[in-house]
This record gives C-alpha cells, sequence and structure tokens, in this order.
C-alpha cells in the first residue's frame, strides 16, 4: 500500500474509533483542524497532568505491520482483513492508552533520580554502581510494562491498584473487540478478557466480577441487555 493510501486507511480507522468513543472526565476527544486527539487526565502520586495523544503515527504503523502479515494468497478479502485487523489494533491501543501513559508520568522521577544518581557515580569512577543503578530502575519499569501485558509480577515496581472500574469507553470496544466470540456468555468472556489486558494486574476473573458490578449497578438485567442499551446510547451521540 502506498504512503498516502496508508495515511487516507490510518484517518478513516481513527475517525471509525473517534465516532464510538465515550467521552468521561478522564478521556475524550478533541477535534481540532480536522485532527482528531484522545485526550487523557493522567493521576498519579504528584498530581494530575493532561495528554492529547494524536495516533495518527501509530495507526500508520499498524497498518504496515498488518499488510506483512496477510498471506498473500488472501486477494479478494485482503482489503478488508487489512481494515477489520488494523482497526481491532487501534482499540487495543486506545484501550491501554491511559494506563501506560500514567505509568510514564510515574516513571519520570524515578528516571530523573537515577540519571542524576548514575552521573554522579561516573564523576568519581564508580562505573560498577552506576550500572548497579541504571539496571535496578530498568527492572522496575520492565515488571510494571510486564504487568500491563498480563505476565506475571517480578515483586518489583508498582503493585496493581484494587478495586479498578472499567469505563464505558472501555466496556464498548472491549465489547467490540468481543463480537466474534459466539454466544453472549462467551462475548461477556471475551470482554471481560480485554478488560482484564488494559486495566493492567488484574485476572480474567477479576475483570468479569468488575464488568458484572457494573451493569448490576446501572441496573441491568444481564450483559446482554447492558451491551444493547451501550451501543444504542453510541448510535443517539
Amino acid at each position: 500500500m502506498e504512503k498516502e493510501a496508508r495515511s487516507r486507511l490510518a484517518d478513516e480507522l481513527i475517525a471509525e474509533a473517534a465516532a464510538k468513543w465515550e467521552d468521561t472526565p478522564t478521556s475524550f476527544k478533541i477535534i481540532e483542524d480536522g485532527t482528531i486527539y484522545f485526550t487523557f487526565v493522567l493521576t498519579d502520586e504528584s498530581g494530575s497532568s493532561t495528554m492529547r495523544y494524536n495516533p495518527k503515527d501509530a495507526v500508520e504503523r499498524i497498518i504496515e505491520d498488518v499488510e506483512r502479515q496477510i498471506h498473500p494468497s488472501v486477494t479478494i478479502t485482503r482489503d478488508s482483513s487489512l481494515h477489520s485487523n488494523a482497526y481491532s489494533r487501534l482499540l487495543t491501543l486506545l484501550g491501554i492508552a491511559e494506563n501506560f501513559f500514567t505509568d510514564c508520568l510515574s516513571f519520570l522521577p524515578r528516571l530523573t533520580a537515577t540519571v542524576h544518581s548514575a552521573h554522579t557515580y561516573h564523576v568519581f569512577g564508580d562505573e560498577q554502581k552506576k550500572q548497579e543503578v541504571i539496571a535496578h530502575t530498568a527492572e522496575e519499569i520492565k515488571s510494571t510494562i510486564e504487568q500491563r501485558l498480563g505476565g506475571r509480577k517480578r515483586g518489583l515496581g508498582k503493585q496493581p491498584k484494587t478495586g479498578k472500574v472499567p469505563t464505558e469507553t472501555s466496556i464498548l470496544m472491549a465489547a467490540d473487540l468481543a463480537e466474534d466470540a459466539g454466544s453472549v456468555p462467551a462475548k461477556e468472556a471475551a470482554t471481560a478478557r480485554q478488560l482484564a489486558h488494559w486495566l493492567g494486574g488484574v485476572s480474567q476473573s477479576a475483570a468479569r466480577a468488575a464488568l458484572r458490578t457494573w451493569w448490576k449497578n446501572q441496573g441491568y438485567e444481564n450483559w446482554e441487555n447492558a451491551l444493547a442499551d451501550l451501543k444504542q446510547k453510541r448510535l443517539e451521540r
């Protein structure tokens, strides 16, 4: 695919995701001069910061990657496969963005201290101590990222928070990815599985419990009714 066509497809996918995006106080979209920005209010121990994110470059790289993975024998359905797979990855990107941006914010003080310490040890000629400080910080960051990706906790890094509640935006995006899972219970399980990845440090069973708590607190009788109402609200916006 030529660069111009890739750019057009990226714009199309971002617009499609934005049309389904449910604004919340901590995550909302802004359109300026025809460009769509996804805005996140990030909160850590030091306070709150606002991140405006334009995913255009990332989506173009996603499209390139998906193109390489589609088998050459796929011709008739190539365009639809490219669109659906790239769109699915975009939803995942947006689903994990807030947590990862928050992690990056929390890394800054630690990285600052590490750079300062490493420089001090270097000046005084203690290269071993310098490398130990760098390795320890790198291990903490690696551990946090592994937890976000659903890996095993290694005893270092930020511990997962308890009581995490999925937002309507993340629920809808996860449900979109679970659309082809089959029966309603299977779709609910697939939605919970996706939410577990996005929330970070949360098991699938905990994510499913959080999902059920959410729709019950909203007054729905079951997941099917909750999902139907959410999709109707999205259409009405």
